[in-house]
Parts: structure tokens; sequence; C-alpha cells
């Protein structure tokens, strides 16, 4: 079991967002009086929405205080909110469930006292509703999809792995038990620890990761400590030096600012859409079941940064791309069926040199930074003659030679976020929420959200161009999890740029 504690601050039933494929009608939630309830467990079925209440409520509950947690198996699906003296609970995933509440009167006359209600989800056809994710989207669902999004002709290779994502289909093939952790092979193995003595910054060497960040003004040597930083500005015009990620100027008459950092004359540039998500990641598929919201960004971002009606689209795999790298095949399925045409291929050794005959470059790593220095310089150049590119991955912008591109300067990997560890979903999820923007790529999903249980890069808007934030990632809303940190910037996760456009 796994114990979530969540501090609400509104009892929305956004948990409905959360599980995506449970589309229950709020008026169809039934009211349990838990204080009512017998030592028997509380039988319910998935999709079910459940509102829970006490004897506390009414005038009596600004005297008590109110302390809701869940126990739920590992890897369940479900939504749990909380307010004062009542909860709603839905639960995707059948199991055993446990949700206590603890009371405390403020006015310390009666002390604190704890109920503990077993809960017990049996499983219903809950996610075959008319009023689907596609819905949200204003699609009609895909005859060709299961319930939980996986295309019907779409068979899950597990052979060789025993935990991880397969690569046909992005299902889990298992998790680790214990300590352990999943390789990029699918093997579990022993928990890597990290080696950061005598190390402030940087990553460590024995695993590679990382032993912490510098504060601003700070840059992080080889010795792994944190130094002054002086930035280097020699031969550059603008752009971010390469010591400090400080501006060395902004370019202006229309003009961009180039990998080398020069100011490049406006000409008749192509357009950019950046995706900081990997598409198969599993909290992803899970609040958006039916890939309405993914399928209808896929198509709507091609469409945008094409140059042409019907383009030719080559979907490009990075070749240092571990786990998790369904996304290409995705995106050609997608594409496929909306009648488009497309290829498809892995980064060649060495990187992407010529991109001839294409009118759209969807170029994807999941989950890892873009490693080959000439795939950005093709890319950028491909761009600048007029070509619609797709970037897509949540470490896509690591490598600063895509910054023209991304209009995204990165500051960190995104699994410390706002005092939680965000890499691999184990602890906590973003909310990636479509912004209000009337942006063609976002057309038919403003205000829809969809969650994401691994790393976002944390980034910097580049200022400058036509930029638009379609879509920011912070954590959810209405599941604020107790943050060490004071404040919690959101990060942008979904950015369109106009290179043609001053």
């Amino acid at each position: 079991m796994k114990t979530c504690r969540l501090g609400i601050t509104a009892l929305s039933l956004a948990s409905r967002v959360l599980m995506s494929g449970c589309q229950t009608p709020e008026d169809s939630q039934s009211v349990v009086d838990v204080d009512a309830l017998s030592t028997e467990s509380l039988q319910l079925t998935t999709c079910s929405i459940e509102r829970l209440v006490t004897k506390d409520r009414g005038d009596v509950s600004s005297q008590v205080k109110h302390d809701w947690h869940i126990d739920a198996p590992e890897d369940a699906i479900y939504g749990f909110e909380a307010e004062g003296a009542q909860a709603s609970f839905v639960a995707r995933t059948p199991g055993a469930y446990r949700i206590a509440l603890t009371r405390c009167s403020l006015t310390g006359s009666a002390g604190c006292s704890e109920l503990q209600i077993p809960v017990v989800v049996t499983p219903s056809d809950c996610n075959r509703s008319d009023s689907d994710d596609d819905a949200v989207a204003g699609n009609a669902p895909d005859s060709d999809d299961l319930a939980d999004g996986t295309p019907v002709d779409c068979t899950p290779d597990c052979s060789g792995r025993e935990c991880g994502a397969d690569s046909n289909c992005g299902q889990s093939c298992g998790t680790c038990a214990g300590d352990l952790e999943c390789n990029s092979q699918g093997q579990c193995e022993a928990a890597c620890v990290p080696v950061c003595t005598g190390l402030e910054c940087g990553p460590d060497s024995r695993c590679g990761k990382s032993c912490g960040t510098c504060a601003a003004g700070q840059a992080c040597n080889p010795s792994g400590q944190c130094t002054a930083c002086v930035p280097n500005c020699t031969g550059l015009e603008c752009g971010r030096d390469p010591v400090c990620g400080q501006s060395c100027g902004e370019c202006s008459g229309g003009s961009t600012c180039s990998a080398d950092g020069k100011c490049v004359a406006p000409t008749a540039g192509g357009r950019v859409v950046t995706i900081v998500m990997g598409l198969t990641n599993r909290e992803l598929v899970a609040s958006d079941p039916r890939r309405a919201v993914r399928a209808r960004l896929v198509e709507q971002s091609v469409r945008w940064v094409s140059p042409v009606a019907a383009p030719k689209v080559l979907v490009v795999l990075d070749d240092n791309c571990r786990g998790e790298c369904g996304d290409a095949e995705l995106v050609v399925d997608i594409l496929k069926g909306k009648r488009f045409s497309v290829v498809s291929q892995r980064e060649p050794r060495g990187g992407l040199r010529t991109l001839q005959g294409f009118d759209v470059v969807w170029f994807t790593n999941p989950n890892r930074a873009v490693d080959d220095d000439k795939t950005a310089e093709t890319l950028l150049a491909f761009v600048r003659n007029g070509g619609g590119l797709v970037l897509s991955g949540d470490d896509i912008t690591h490598n600063p030679l895509l910054d023209p591109l991304t209009r995204l300067h990165y500051v960190a990997d995104g699994t410390r976020y706002c005092g939680r560890t965000m890499d691999g979903g184990a602890f906590g999820s973003y909310e990636v929420s479509f912004a209000s923007t009337a942006h063609p790529v976002s057309q038919g999903l403003t205000g829809a959200s969809v969650y994401y249980g691994a790393d976002i890069d944390s980034s910097n808007l580049i200022p400058g161009g036509k930029v638009t934030v379609l879509a920011w990632a912070q954590l959810p809303r209405n599941h604020v999890f107790h943050c060490s940190s004071g404040k919690c910037e959101r990060q942008p996760a979904i950015v369109a740029y106009d290179t043609g456009t001053p």
C-alpha cells in the first residue's frame, strides 16, 4: 500500500479530470455518512463517485480540524479530495483502499480521534462512456481504440523485460519491488547510490545523478564546487553566454539569434512547436486514456507548422532514447490515422545531415537530451529555410543549440520541483493545463488538463519573436502537496514559435 497525504483547498471533483476515463455524472454520486458505517468494508465499483460526510458537518465543523488521508494499492489510479468534514473519492483501479480521518477539537476540550474506513473497489465497465475525453477535445471516440487508449492492433512486447514500458504500446511490463530500480534494459537492479562526498553540484561519478544546483550568479566548476560565475560573451552578439547562461544581448529589427550567437535578418522562416513531455508517459496515458488530447495536439501541431496543405512528414527518434521510446510510433500512428504522408527513422549515428524532400519534421527523444550537435544544426537550417518542426521530450531543452527553435533556456532537469521528487511519478505528478489562447495548435483544448509523472525541464522563456505558451506545468491545483519551498513557479510545457514573424 502507498500513502498519499493531500492538502486540498477546494472540493471540486477535479478527480474526474485526473481519472479521465471515469465519466460518472456528478448528480449520480452517492453520499456516505462515515460515522454510521459498520466495521465492514465500504463496497464500491470503479468510477463511482462517493461523497463521504461526517457528523461534524454544519456549524460544529468550524470547531473541529479534519485531516484526511488515503492508503491505496501500488500503481492505483484514483482521485481523492477533501475539505473540512467531507471528502470525495473515485477510483479507476479496483482493489483494497483505506481512508483514514483524524479529527481534533480546536477548543481543546475533546482531543483527537481517528476513524478507519476500509474500501473495496470492484471492476465495472466505466471506461466506455459516451462522455469520454474525445468529447473534451471535440472528437468522436475512435472505433479502433480500446478504453485505455491503446490501439486494437497494438500488441505489447515485454519479451526479455521485467519492468518499464514496452516499445510497441508504451504499456508497463511490470514494476520493481523494494529498493530496486528499472534500468534502461527493463531489468530490476539495485538502486544506484550516488556518491556526493565533497561535491556541491553537478553529477556524481557513480550514478550520474545530481549532487545539487548552484544559486543564481554561480556556476558549477569541473570539481563540483559552486563558484562565482563570470559570463563570457566573446564573439557573441546575442543569446546566452556558455558559462553562466546570462544574456549577451538581444536582436532588434525583427532579426533572430542564431545558434552561434549572431543576429540573423528575418527570412521566410518556418514554425516550431516544442512539447516538453514524452507522449507515452504512464501518467499521461492514464489521464488521456483514449488519447484524445494527444491526438489533437499531434495533428494540430503538424498542420500549424507545415508550410503546405498536404505535408510530407518525417518522424525521427533520437538514437539516445532510453526507455519510453514508443513516442515516435505513437506520432506515426496518429498521423497515419489522419491520412498524412509519414516516414519514420532512427536518428543516424553522428546526427541528422539532410532533410530534403520533407515539409515537416517531428523530432522526439522522450526522456533524454538531444546529444548530437549536428542534428541541432540541421534542424535549425531546416526551419530557417521555411520547414516546419515539432520537438518533443521532457529533456528537449537541454541542448542550448536548440534555444533559437524552442525559445526556452534550460534551467534544471525538473526532477525536484516545489520541494518534491517528480522523477518517475513515484512521489508526484505535474498537471499540464492548456492556456486560454486562440492559437490553432490548442484549438479545442483550452482549459483541458493532463497529468505527467516524470521530470519536465525547468526552463525560462526567451524573450523576442512571436512565441506563445500553449500549456503550463505545475503541481495539481486541487491536489497541492505540502511543499518545502514557499513558491512553485509554473513551467512552460508546450510552446509555439513562428520564426518568420517579427
